[in-house]
């Protein structure tokens, strides 16, 4: 009976780390990393009432300035990927640049009264591929049109090792 409890205590460890980094293999192929040159936003819904922003903002260096600011492309997208709302703005260092799209403007049938919506920021134009890469960082919001609240917010973290590079 001891021979088969040592067994069992010996084995048990073996085989929870076997299956453990089963799962994690397979995890980790599952997951394609992050486009260099963008930052993605996942779908989010709004309402009647709602808007979204998407917002970038130039963290890098304000004394002494960067070389020069970048062209940002601020993209807001339906369900189906078609761009709903453009705009291209430089962003200089300590500065942001917003694009906001009032859900109330597009036109839709009388039963949907959610619209599915994604953002995206992307270089417009890219500079040298030997200068350092701005440090950009991106934040969505659903916001209430009439108090102005914000409903839900997304920001990725400013960590350098996920910001914007340029190609």
């Amino acid at each position: 009976m001891d021979s088969r409890h040592t067994l069992f205590r010996r084995f048990l460890p073996v085989a929870f780390a076997v299956v453990l980094s089963a799962g994690a293999a397979g995890t980790a192929l599952a997951i394609d990393p992050p486009e260099p040159d963008r930052i993605a936003f996942g779908q989010v819904g709004i309402a009647f009432g709602q808007s979204v922003e998407l917002t970038v903002v130039n963290i890098g260096r304000v004394d002494p300035p960067e070389p020069e600011a970048p062209a940002m492309e601020l993209l807001i997208l339906d369900q189906g990927g078609n761009v709903i709302a453009r705009s291209i703005q430089k962003v200089a260092p300590g500065h942001s640049a917003t694009l906001r799209f009032n859900g109330d403007t597009m036109r839709r049938a009388p039963s949907l009264n959610r619209l599915h919506l994604r953002a995206l920021a992307r270089f417009s134009d890219p500079t040298d591929p030997e200068a350092p890469a701005p440090r950009i960082v991106g934040s969505l919001e659903v916001v209430d049109n009439f108090t102005g609240r914000t409903s839900f917010a997304f920001q990725a973290p400013p960590d350098p090792e996920r910001q914007l590079r340029v190609p």
